[in-house]
């Protein structure tokens, strides 16, 4: 988008260039053999020298208006172009600025889960503990475990959704 916008400024710029007066200089010389028989290598022919110069000065005065709006067609064309890469700028920026807030997010949650993990691991071995000397129910052995086996599908869901996040934040700041 900045090779586009800088081609439509140069563009816009050329454009304006035509309302200016216009000098040209020019310089022309030869020499002409000027005979009726091929001796163009003999030392005494003679030949004819020509040169011509010249200036050539170009106001433009009148266009019925098409200069003008060509001018202005051309502004209106770099103004579009910079508006979109600004659009896209932003646009970027904003997704960037999106990644990074999911990425932190799904680190506290990944954290979060973590430690939850780590929590009903505990209670489960301490309900286990507890089952074998006879002291908890089946149930309650069966009901800590389900929760310990749910905390750690949601860790392993933590997990993979902040792998997914980080790949996509480091996508976009091409840092892959």
């Amino acid at each position: 988008m900045l090779v586009q916008e800088n081609l439509s400024q140069l563009n816009y710029e050329r454009e304006q260039t035509t309302v200016l007066p216009s000098v040209a200089a020019y310089y022309s010389y030869n020499k002409k053999a000027m005979r009726d028989s091929f001796d163009v290598f003999t030392e005494d022919a003679e030949w004819y020298p020509t040169g011509v110069w010249g200036i050539k000065v170009n106001i433009p005065i009148f266009a019925s208006g098409s200069r003008h709006s060509k001018i202005k067609q051309r502004r209106y064309e770099y103004d579009q172009t910079h508006n979109q890469r600004l659009q896209i700028e932003q646009g970027l920026n904003l997704e960037v600025n999106q990644a990074k807030s999911d990425y932190l997010t799904a680190l506290n949650t990944f954290r979060n889960q973590l430690e939850t993990k780590d929590l009903s691991q505990m209670i489960y071995q301490n309900t286990l503990i507890k089952y074998k000397n006879g002291t908890e129910s089946s149930l309650m052995l069966t009901q800590a475990q389900n929760q310990y086996f749910m905390s750690l599908t949601q860790y392993y869901q933590s997990l993979g959704n902040l792998i997914d996040i980080r790949v996509k934040l480091l996508n976009l700041l091409n840092l892959l």
